[in-house]
């Protein structure tokens, strides 16, 4: 008797410790492993020719600087060709690579049919492409009833046809070779849906649902492999870039300090690609439990997002929040952010913002369970992972008041 006591503590120990290390993830478990005991990038990619596209800002160029630390050879793409060369000469000052090693290549994603030109000329400079990182994006900041269609069109004209344009055109060459990497910087919105994103959540829902279907397609070429990386919040410039109503650029900065650092977010995507993941989400809490949430307890997701959203976009339509908790940003980024437009005079005008609730209320949460989830296997699975991200979800309703 005494023996299976023990063996009850040291389980529910573990059970808590475990709990312990999910509440401070900042990626889900899988690649959280695989950095602890999978193949690291120092073993992966020292002479490989890396193409990644959105190089001048963000997680581009993060990844650009860990990457030339590694040692592969780097190919530069945006459209702005003077931070490409700011990035190139740092990527020098870091590393040992040289001048030869990196090629700048100003692109824009939107122009088609300037793909097939482009990768050729990488091809003929560097004889292979062995990594393709789609890295280019753009996001939005509006309600969709507001929103011109010729921002939904660029949305997708970008983040969508631009991306798998340009990996049509590099797949043959991988294939020629029976081997390569597709790694995709997709957002968590690739499979959440999120207020004030419509447009921005279509183009990657129709990402991952390209990419997922591709990796299928290329089951005979077991060389090539295809990642989809799904980010929460990473520091960036996805406030500035991202349209708004029409196709003008937001420009509103907002606080970033409590985002996921562009160093951090690209030493997993790195981790991703070493290790061959299919998918892979990088964010800390309470984003991270909500991922799982939509994964595992959609019904539960659903109610939860619908809750947060609403109270979302009525701070929206009152000027507080322009980009707030549960926005994506321009490298696909779930952001809370906040838009600082006559905040001072409304606070003068009707005074402080309403106490914040503290998120959903547990008593008014838990008979849901019983209507919505009858099961009782699910049901109880459900409420497990409920009571243990509690903490995480009430942060997420304070903050939806508060930022």
């Amino acid at each position: 008797m005494d023996l299976l006591i023990l063996l009850m503590l040291c389980c529910l120990a573990y059970f808590l410790i475990q709990i312990i290390r999910f509440i401070k993830a900042d990626a889900d478990l899988t690649l959280l492993w695989a950095e602890r005991f999978g193949h690291s990038p120092e073993s992966k990619f020292r002479g490989s020719v890396v193409w990644v596209t959105g190089a001048s800002s963000g997680i581009g160029e993060a990844l650009c600087y860990q990457l030339a630390k590694l040692g592969a050879q780097l190919v530069l793409s945006s459209r702005r060709e003077d931070e490409l060369l700011r990035v190139k000469k740092k990527c020098i000052e870091t590393s040992n690579l040289t001048d030869k090693d990196i090629l700048v290549l100003p692109l824009d994603l939107t122009n088609i049919s300037a793909h097939k030109a482009a990768t050729d000329k990488v091809v003929e400079y560097f004889g292979r492409i062995d990594i393709l990182v789609n890295n280019s994006g753009r996001s939005q900041r509006s309600l969709c009833v507001d929103t011109d269609l010729d921002v939904f069109r660029g949305l997708m004209e970008l983040n969508y046809f631009g991306t798998i344009s340009l990996t049509k055109h590099v797949l043959p060459h991988m294939i020629k070779k029976k081997k390569g990497k597709i790694v995709t910087i997709s957002s968590v919105t690739g499979f959440i849906g999120v207020p004030l994103s419509t447009g921005y959540a279509a183009s990657k829902h129709a990402v991952q649902g390209f990419f997922n279907s591709l990796r299928i397609e290329l089951g005979c070429y077991p060389g090539i492999t295809v990642s989809n990386i799904c980010p929460g919040p990473v520091q960036s410039k996805i406030v500035e870039n991202a349209f708004t109503e029409t196709n003008q650029p937001f420009g509103t900065t907002a606080d970033q300090t409590y985002k996921m650092p562009a160093e951090r977010c690209a030493r997993l995507i790195l981790v991703t690609a070493a290790n061959d993941l299919n998918e892979s989400w990088i964010s800390g809490q309470p984003y991270l439990i909500i991922c799982y949430f939509w994964q595992y307890a959609p019904t539960w997701a659903w109610w939860i997002t619908g809750k947060i959203g609403q109270k979302r976009i009525e701070n929206f339509k009152n000027g507080l929040i322009g980009l707030g908790r549960m926005s994506v940003g321009v490298n696909g980024h779930m952001s809370f952010g906040i838009r600082q437009v006559h905040r001072e005079q409304k606070m003068v005008r009707s005074g402080p913002p309403e106490k914040p609730t503290g998120g959903p209320d547990r008593m008014q949460i838990l008979p849901i369970f019983q209507k919505r989830l009858p099961n009782r296997r699910l049901r109880t699975k459900t409420v497990l992972l409920f009571l243990a991200s509690s903490l995480s979800l009430q942060r997420a309703g304070r903050c939806c008041v508060n930022e």
